[in-house]
Order: C-alpha cells, then sequence, then structure tokens
C-alpha cells in the first residue's frame, strides 16, 4: 500500500525591511532622521542597517551588516562603523564639541538552545575641542587624559533566554551579562561589567608619562603604571571608591639640576590603596541648582620607595540666586596635604600643587613655591572660589580666589 503523498508548498517571504524617517522641531532647532533596515537582504537572511541623523547640535552616521549563519556551526558576525559630530554648547549642556568615528566587528555563538555567547571588537577615535569657555570639570578632564583618545574595546557577552516569545512575552526569564574592557594600547583604559544593569562599576586604568625638563632645569621624569578600582553606592548617596595603583617613576638628572632634584635622582616603585568617600545631596549632577557635595580621598602606600600619604577634601555647595535668569551660585573649597612617614622632602611628582580650574587667569603649573625657577609645588594646597553664572553674558564668571600653596 502507498501510504506516501507529494506535498507542495507555496512560500511567501515576509516583510523583512523598514525605512523609517523623523522629521521636528523643538528648543534646539530642527531634527531630521532617516533609517534603513533590512533583516534578509537580496533574500540571503543578511541584515542591512543604515542610519543617517542631523540635528542643530548633532550629526551622526551609522552602517551595520551583519550574518546570521555565518558558518554551518551557527556562529554569527557582523560589522558596523559610525560617524558622529557633536556640539554640546548647542544643546546647552556644556561648551565643548566633539568628533568620534569609530568601527566594529561582532561574533556570536549559541552554546544551547537558550544560551548563546558573544564576542564584540571596537575601535573608537575621539577628539575633544574644549573651545573658549569651557566648563571646569571638561577642562580639567583634557589638562588630564588629553583632548584626543583611541580606544581599543573589547565586550564579552553571554545571554540566557527562555521567553515564551519574542513580543510581547507572557512566560520565562531573560537573563545577560556583558564586560566590557577597554585593552592596552588605548588612550584610555578602562572596563565597565554590567549584570543586570547593577550600580557596581569596575574601572582600570594605565599612564605612560615623561616630562623632559633635561634643557630647562635638569631632570627628567618618566613614569608608567596602572590601577583597578571600584566605585559603588554604599548608603543613601554615599559613595566609597577603593583603588589598588602601581606606579614605577625614574628621576633622571644632569649636572644642571638643582641640589633638590639631585638629592632625589633615582628609580621608584610604588604600590598604594587609594579610597574616596563621596556625600553627594545635589538636586542633579548635571547644572545643580541646591544641594552640596562632599569628598574626601587618601592615599595610602602599601608597598612604596618613599611611603608618602596624600589627604584630599573637596567641597561645592550650590544655591540659586534667581529662578528666572537661572542664575546658580557655588562655593568650593579644595584642600590637598602631601606628607612623608619619615619627614624626607615629598618627591617632586608627588608634591601638591593648586588645580588649574580652581585658579583660571595663571600660566598652568607656575604658582607655588620655586626651585630655582622651577615652580616645584608643596606639601599643601588650599582654594577657595565663589562663582555664579551671568546668564546672557558669560557661562561662568570667577568672583573670588584665595589660593594657599
Amino acid at each position: 500500500v502507498n501510504d506516501q503523498i507529494d506535498v507542495e508548498f507555496t512560500v511567501e517571504d515576509e516583510f523583512s525591511g523598514s525605512i523609517g524617517g523623523s522629521l521636528g522641531y523643538g528648543a534646539y532647532g530642527l531634527v531630521l532622521g532617516l533609517n534603513y533596515n533590512e533583516n534578509n537582504a537580496f533574500g540571503t537572511g543578511r541584515a542591512i542597517g543604515i542610519g543617517i541623523n542631523d540635528s542643530t547640535w548633532q550629526r551622526s552616521y551609522s552602517f551595520s551588516y551583519g550574518e546570521p549563519y555565518f558558518n554551518i556551526d551557527g556562529v554569527s558576525r557582523g560589522y558596523s562603523a559610525y560617524f558622529r559630530e557633536s556640539d554640546y554648547g548647542q544643546f546647552n549642556i556644556a561648551s565643548y564639541t566633539s568628533d568620534s568615528f569609530g568601527a566594529g566587528i561582532q561574533f556570536g555563538l549559541p552554546i544551547s538552545d537558550i544560551e548563546r555567547i558573544g564576542l564584540n571588537l571596537n575601535y573608537d577615535n575621539t577628539t575633544i575641542d574644549t573651545g573658549s569657555t569651557p566648563a571646569s570639570q571638561i577642562l580639567a578632564f583634557t589638562e588630564s587624559e588629553g583632548s584626543k583618545f583611541e580606544v581599543f574595546k573589547t565586550q564579552f557577552i553571554w545571554s540566557r533566554v527562555t521567553l515564551n516569545r519574542g513580543l510581547f512575552p507572557t512566560a520565562g526569564q531573560s537573563q545577560s551579562f556583558a564586560l566590557q574592557v577597554a585593552v592596552p594600547g588605548s588612550s584610555l583604559t578602562y572596563s565597565k561589567p554590567n549584570f543586570n544593569y547593577t550600580d557596581n562599576t569596575l574601572f582600570t586604568s594605565k599612564k605612560s608619562t615623561s616630562q623632559d625638563n633635561l634643557s630647562t632645569s635638569g631632570y627628567k621624569i618618566k613614569t608608567a603604571g596602572v590601577s583597578v578600582g571600584t566605585i559603588f553606592e554604599q548608603y543613601e548617596n554615599l559613595f566609597f571608591s577603593p583603588e589598588l595603583d602601581l606606579t614605577i617613576e625614574d628621576l633622571e638628572t644632569n649636572s644642571t639640576a638643582s641640589n633638590f632634584f639631585k638629592k632625589q635622582k633615582g628609580s621608584y616603585k610604588d604600590f598604594y590603596f587609594n579610597y574616596g568617600l563621596t556625600y553627594d545631596t545635589r538636586n542633579s549632577s548635571y547644572n545643580p541648582t541646591g544641594g552640596n557635595v562632599s569628598r574626601f580621598e587618601q592615599k595610602l602606600p602599601v608597598l612604596s620607595s618613599e611611603n608618602e600619604i596624600e589627604n584630599t577634601f573637596v567641597f561645592s555647595t550650590y544655591k540659586a540666586l534667581n529662578s528666572e535668569e537661572n542664575m546658580v551660585g557655588k562655593f568650593s573649597f579644595f584642600f590637598k596635604a602631601v606628607n612623608s612617614l619619615d619627614g624626607s622632602d615629598v618627591r617632586i611628582s608627588k608634591r601638591s600643587t593648586i588645580p588649574y580650574s580652581r585658579l583660571r587667569g595663571f600660566e598652568k603649573g607656575k604658582v607655588g613655591p620655586k626651585d630655582g625657577e622651577e615652580f616645584i609645588g608643596g606639601n599643601y594646597a588650599a582654594a577657595v572660589n565663589l562663582s555664579s553664572n551671568l546668564p546672557g553674558i558669560l557661562s561662568t564668571c570667577l568672583l573670588y580666589t584665595s589660593p594657599s600653596p
């Protein structure tokens, strides 16, 4: 008995692509957007995405390409690239601009019917222009880290999905873990793990600097180091940030160096435990109009050539002066002390100076005690600042500064 039959199917592809556009006008001007997404390009199952967005304060272009079945094992592979120009002064965030571009490659591998792992490799290049009147936070960051950054990022992803359907599920769970690391060779090095959007952040950094003053003051300092730490909210508004820091430093002198620098000639290895406590009651982290923020930092030697202890305290309070004009007054106090355990001179690279953001109008690094013509800092530094924004005139006006080197 022939119990087999032939079944013929007629298959019609569903719509797999979309084109979207946006047009808007608001407080920050005209906003235009155009996006194209295709999940089955040319009937191959490959995905293509193109995005173009333009506004008064930002212009961006993006492209993505993905192969869901790159090989017979179900490995997926994708590529992406982007370019972005941002003028945050136009968006009323801060008076600076940034240009960014980058590219990446993404891989995914199913390890079970409900679990998947992924590896993303990305390159980002960002340039910051602080403009003529930058905010103190922006100025302090660029002075410390520079204005151009190349970052090579690696991201590891694990996901587990047991939802009964992808759209509007009624049962099941979705879990994911992602670890993003900026690898050595980047201008900035850090890592940012995130498990179900917890608030604990792990960060790492590296540094390699050289200060060559052999021709002017007879000394040269080369420094290299790495650190790892974390920051989290221990109690309401109270944040704790412990860190381990390893630094190797070499101080070279010639015959023209003063006795102060010649006595410090040599190589140094320092392993420090650093921590910070921050109590923040501001009503907003950006442009606050009320509240206070206090921070205490301490650097303690674990294994060190010189055993210096550094203490820093910063306090700032904000108060609205005129709500109609959005005028806000700010009072800030800064104090820093560095002392060696045996009473010897503190190394030149660890001495206290007034941050440039707290002492405008002076040449950077040209305030405080001197050795000959060289400014060498001191054991203590303090500054008091009173400031207020003046709408329509200047974004920030420094009213009074009293430094104590």
